[in-house]
């Protein structure tokens, strides 16, 4: 492969400084995983910030995980890694680090299960889905957040509106309402910083984010007799998903429970149980009514 249709290994890791000089490609590798450093694993390096191995706390952590090796003291290090931490390691690196956040590829493009992928994690281990909330709330974590909202001001079809909201908008809502994250009391500040986020300036970014759900919502089959499609599991989970973090959002932003605009989401809302009534009274559809009775109150 000629060089300049390589990916650069530094630009990867944001060290890069040739520009337009450089002799390979300045594009996002997607088989590209930065490497922990095993002497400064060691404790043996002595290149610094001139190293071309990782030496970041998360990284030299996956290294023990996945290769064992003599430590400063002559002792082995080895640990078996988990399934949800490998998961966890797989996805954090689609967080893009500080100095990568304003070249870093559309999760559409370069990484379209990203939403799917932070489920592993946070369905595992108590301290992985712990790390896995904690990355969404940091710089990198609230760079896909708004790109995630972002993606429903760009026009087009319902179908490709239809796509962005089961493979992420949806796995989204399911990730930040999860009974591991809900129950744990340690995460109660960074799910409001989440919500704070999807609320915006003024609220204007939750009503264009649910003002696109709710139209979504109103195209999906919910009762037999009303309807050609029959209720789906699907349907009913978007329903719930969708009402259990809009419940949440108003709840721990005082100003919400005033805003026209979210006003007019929670009526429409109310359109849609009432329009479904009969298949709504049933036993499936509870969750989404006690969401949304909360939310009425």
């Amino acid at each position: 492969m000629p060089p300049k249709q390589r990916p650069c290994h530094y630009f990867q890791m944001g060290i890069c400084n040739k520009g337009d000089q450089c002799t390979y490609a300045h594009v996002r590798d997607q088989s590209f995983k930065r490497k922990g450093c095993t002497h400064h694993a060691q404790g043996r390096c002595k290149r610094g910030n001139k190293c071309t191995y990782s030496h970041l706390e998360e990284d030299i952590r996956d290294l023990k995980f996945t290769s064992p090796f003599t430590t400063k003291d002559n002792s082995v290090t080895a640990c078996r890694a988990t399934t949800s931490e490998v998961d966890f390691r797989e996805w954090r690196y689609q967080i893009p680090g500080p100095d990568r956040i304003a070249r870093t590829c559309p999760l559409d493009i370069a990484t379209p299960n990203f939403w799917q992928d932070a489920l592993k994690p946070v369905s595992g281990d108590t301290g992985v889905m712990q790390e896995t909330i904690t990355l969404l709330v940091s710089n990198g974590g609230c760079a896909r957040i708004l790109e995630l909202v972002g993606q429903i001001f760009l026009p087009g079809s319902d179908l490709q509106f239809s796509r962005i909201f089961n493979m992420q908008i949806l796995p989204f809502f399911k990730t930040i309402t999860h009974t591991n994250v809900t129950t744990l009391v340690i995460l109660v500040s960074r799910l409001m910083t989440i919500y704070n986020i999807l609320y915006g300036p003024d609220g204007e970014r939750a009503v264009l984010l649910f003002a696109a759900v709710i139209q979504y919502l109103q195209t999906l089959a919910f009762n037999n007799e009303s309807r050609a499609t029959p209720t789906s599991s699907s349907s009913l989970e978007a329903l719930e998903m969708s009402v259990a973090v809009f419940e949440k959002l108003v709840e721990v932003n005082t100003l919400a429970q005033v805003h026209d605009g979210l006003k007019l989401i929670a009526e429409t809302l109310a359109l849609i149980f009432e329009d479904n009534a009969e298949a709504t009274a049933s036993v499936a559809f509870q969750p989404a009514r006690r969401h949304f009775r909360n939310l009425q109150q």
